[in-house]
């Protein structure tokens, strides 16, 4: 006779849990388990004769979460017969794939080879990412990002603007490296940046020493930056290096740039030659 019971057994597949049913008297049975979170039932008939030769398994079923089968009865166990005991019934698992039931006397009723393989249980799922931090703003505008904007400006003119100048005779500069904004947008934030130059340095480009101004310079007759040349020469080109500091507005607070940006660039080359002299 076969009652109720419920076994937990620990194996290298993972934890199985076994919870067998039978009324009084019969020989049906039913066994509803889980391999590592997979549930599967066993059923079927066992038949046979407490007679001492023991007592022999019978055609079962086993079906289970990702497959299912029929599970034949396989062994007999050969006992002493006799009164049975009020131990409940057990189940063993060899750690592959059968079960072997035993009866209340530890005499084995049958072996139940269990078709399919549990599959271990999901693993948890891996935690959302956490959402991006909104970027500090104070960080939005580099000295690299004022270097770039600031290049665009630099152009250098010359006054009179020709091929050839004359010695002796003032040469205007101009840049159009000016104070302006500029208008952009960084890690998805509207941003303006102000540049305002700091300081020129200008090289006339024929050995003369540099020298330095706050103003970007003008052409004849108002400009304010003029060199005079004193030698003819060929291939002159006038340099210029401009110092910028830079600050931005985003989100409606403006913040400093640290530091300033120096960017430097050159005039188109000319001439520089001797006045000729007409007799009349």
């Amino acid at each position: 006779m076969l009652s109720s019971s419920a076994v937990l057994l620990a194996v290298a597949a993972g934890a199985i849990r076994l919870d067998s049913t039978a009324l009084p008297g019969s020989s049906t049975f039913s066994w509803g388990g889980s391999v590592s979170g997979v549930s599967f039932n066993i059923s079927g008939e066992v038949s046979g004769k407490d007679t001492g030769s023991g007592v022999t398994g019978q055609a079962g079923t086993a079906t289970g979460g990702h497959s299912s089968g029929t599970a034949r009865g396989r062994g007999a166990s050969h006992g002493v017969g006799g009164a049975a005991s009020d131990a409940p019934p057990s189940v063993q698992f060899d750690g592959e794939n059968e079960l072997i039931y035993f009866d209340q006397n530890g005499r084995r009723i049958m072996t139940l080879g269990v078709p399919g393989q549990a599959q271990p249980a999901a693993s948890a799922p891996a935690p959302a990412a956490s959402a991006p931090q909104a970027p500090d703003p104070a960080t939005l505008i580099t000295q690299r990002d004022v270097a770039q904007l600031a290049a665009q400006r630099g152009t250098i003119s010359i006054s009179p603007a020709r091929a050839e100048v004359l010695i002796n005779k003032p040469v205007y500069y101009s840049t159009d490296a000016t104070a302006h904004n500029a208008e952009l947008t960084v890690l998805g934030v509207p941003v303006t940046v102000h540049l305002t130059p700091v300081i020129y340095t200008w090289s006339p480009g024929d050995g003369s020493a540099s020298f330095t101004s706050t103003s970007p310079g003008g052409a004849w007759p108002n400009g304010t930056i003029s060199h005079t040349y004193a030698h003819p020469t060929t291939g002159v080109s006038v340099g210029l290096t401009v110092t910028w500091s830079a600050s931005f507005t985003a989100m409606g607070t403006t913040y400093q740039v640290p530091g300033t940006v120096a960017v430097s660039s050159q005039s188109a080359p000319f001439s520089v030659v001797e006045a000729e002299t007409r007799l009349k």
